[in-house]
């Protein structure tokens, strides 16, 4: 009765649970789905058991990756941070890599009050409340380290690049933008 012959077809309902293919007794790995043109894996088989067990496990670490980083800049104290030595500065947040500026490349340090109107996201994450990667900003490339709305943001130039870095507290940004005049 459990066996898989030729009149048997992945219609049955019984093989079906939760929208996943489950039948040991059919041989095939890859089975037509109940609609449509799309295929369905067979878990009933012991490589489908493996194949779904991988796609899930990457599937649910790309999802708390991404919700983890955007966990860290809500409620990080310090997500976007800034450090510097005597030979460079460092801009680091979640999502994003890190930016080594080294100090004798940098030709203008500037404190704003707020981010300029023409800015506009390439690639990055840029929401009412963080603006992070990479970003065109008056027509320059940009790499941005922003919490919005602190009242201070600094912007460091290079002659190929900008940074803009604002910190949760606008304290951690006046400081960096001292130790750097």
């Amino acid at each position: 009765m459990g066996e898989f012959t030729s009149k048997t077809t992945t219609d049955e309902d019984r093989y079906w649970r939760y929208a996943v293919y489950n039948n040991p007794s059919d041989q095939r790995l890859f089975v037509p789905d109940r609609v449509g043109t799309n295929i369905s894996l067979n878990l009933g088989r012991p490589a489908g058991k493996v194949i779904g067990s991988i796609t899930l496990v990457l599937i649910l670490g790309l999802l708390f990756g991404v919700v983890g980083n955007l966990l860290a800049l809500d409620f990080g104290g310090s997500s976007i941070r800034a450090s510097a030595t005597a030979e460079q500065v460092i801009l680091q947040a979640p999502g994003t890599t890190t930016s080594q500026i080294k100090r004798q490349q940098i030709t203008k340090v500037h404190l704003l009050q707020q981010l300029p109107v023409d800015t506009v996201r390439m690639n990055g994450i840029g929401t009412a409340h963080f603006a992070i990667g990479n970003f065109r900003v008056e027509k320059r490339a940009a790499k941005l380290y922003v919490a919005q709305d602190t009242g201070a943001v600094l912007l460091i130039r290079t002659k190929q690049h900008d940074y803009y870095f604002a910190a949760k507290k606008p304290q951690e940004t006046q400081r960096l933008y001292r130790t750097l005049q």
